[in-house]
């Protein structure tokens, strides 16, 4: 009998199972209390046989619930995953009520790696706070359900140190049961009754509904049948005054001017004051002669000057200035900075020429502007009037 106890301490050591070594050690511990020279049919034979048969069938439960154990953990370790145990500090618990669950390995060569991500845990369930050590792991959780439910499908990283790598440790489904925060007796509280008015404010109301549609209706009336035509007040205008002239022999002086000025103390080359000097002659010709002198080729324009009578030193004055500006634009030509001042001070010459023979033309494009800023007035006047007459009728 004692070798087949020992036989049994021994096997249950190998099965690394703290709860059937201490059932051993019991059953070692009252064995040893045990009368064996008690003679066979005497009372204390039948005493030490009650007393040894539940402690055999209890060695005989734990050993087959060890081996199946261990068992399992091989398969799983095998498969690449590790068994672990879950329990819960409540198996009932309330909406928004806190409780625990409790992770631990099943062999103390395993160890628990990480806490579960929040994200694993079902809507029902909001991950509180942890508490991780090497075998265990303790998690506050709050639920947030309405139903009974299940808590599962969580998987842990473990550390098996006997094989010194990582598996997938499966937590067991831990089942909760929803207990409700009313009594058995209690009753869910009734609707809220609808708001009744009295029958004072009712009426209140409906006369004030009443002498708004009234209101409406005379206003309606008043607009369509007995409103009489309001003349309306024309604000003054604030009319600004139209541009001035501008007598473009005054424009070619200026410009003419301000380049002899500029290339005499240096600010610009005398390639620049060339072209400058030809692109103002272009621009009073346009202006005056009412052609596009400035988009025509020096031969357009000096063709169209011959048809408008011009002499032929005159001619022959603008040609040479046309001459230099074209050989500066289009062939690159460098000149000299006496010669572009002689060439600006040729033009100056021509616009004074230009000013004894193009005066009255000159006056008579003036005239033309200010009888066109003036028909322009008249027009912009009688708009206001006839938008008036059409708001009388």
């Amino acid at each position: 009998m004692f070798r087949i106890i020992q036989g049994a301490n021994l096997h249950s050591r190998k099965l690394s199972s703290g709860a059937a070594y201490s059932l051993f050690g019991f059953l070692a511990a009252t064995i040893r209390k045990i009368d064996f020279r008690a003679k066979p049919g005497t009372i204390g034979s039948l005493k030490q046989g009650f007393v040894l048969l539940p402690v055999v069938l209890l060695v005989l439960l734990s050993t087959v619930t060890e081996v199946r154990a261990f068992s399992a953990s091989i398969v799983s370790q095998a498969a690449g995953e590790i068994p672990l145990r879950a329990s819960a500090t409540a198996d009932s618990v309330q909406a928004g009520g806190l409780f625990e669950l409790q992770i631990s390995v099943i062999s103390n060569e395993i160890r628990i790696l990480s806490v579960p991500d929040s994200t694993l845990f079902s809507r029902d369930f909001e991950l509180r706070s942890s508490t991780l050590t090497d075998s265990l792991l303790t998690l506050q959780l709050q639920f947030f359900g309405n139903e009974d439910t299940r808590l599962d499908g969580l998987h842990l990283p473990v550390f098996s140190v006997a094989r010194g790598d990582t598996f997938k440790g499966n937590v067991p489904a831990v089942q909760l049961y929803f207990k409700s925060s009313l009594t058995d007796d209690a009753d869910l509280r009734p609707l809220k009754p609808l708001f009744v008015f009295p029958a004072s404010l009712f009426g209140f109301i409906l006369m004030a509904a009443l002498l708004i549609a009234l209101a409406a209706v005379a206003y309606f009336l008043y607009k369509r049948f007995f409103k009489k035509a309001q003349i309306q007040q024309i604000e003054p205008q604030t009319v600004s005054p139209p541009p001035q002239f501008e007598n473009p022999f005054n424009t070619l002086l200026k410009e003419l001017s301000l380049i002899h000025s500029n290339i005499s103390v240096g600010k610009i080359g005398p390639a620049e004051s060339c072209m400058r000097t030809g692109d103002a002659l272009r621009a009073y010709f346009s202006a005056v002669y009412q052609f596009p002198s400035l988009e025509q080729t020096s031969r357009e324009t000096l063709q169209e000057l011959d048809n408008r009578q011009f002499n032929k030193k005159l001619l022959e004055q603008i040609q040479t200035i046309f001459k230099e500006a074209d050989l500066i634009k289009f062939a690159r030509y460098s000149i000299s900075n006496s010669r572009a001042i002689e060439c600006v001070e040729t033009a100056l010459q021509v616009a004074h020429q230009l000013k004894a023979r193009d005066s009255h033309r000159i006056q008579q494009l003036q005239l033309t502007y200010y009888e066109q800023i003036k028909q322009s007035q008249l027009q912009s006047q009688s708009q206001p009037d006839n938008s008036q007459k059409g708001d009388a009728s």
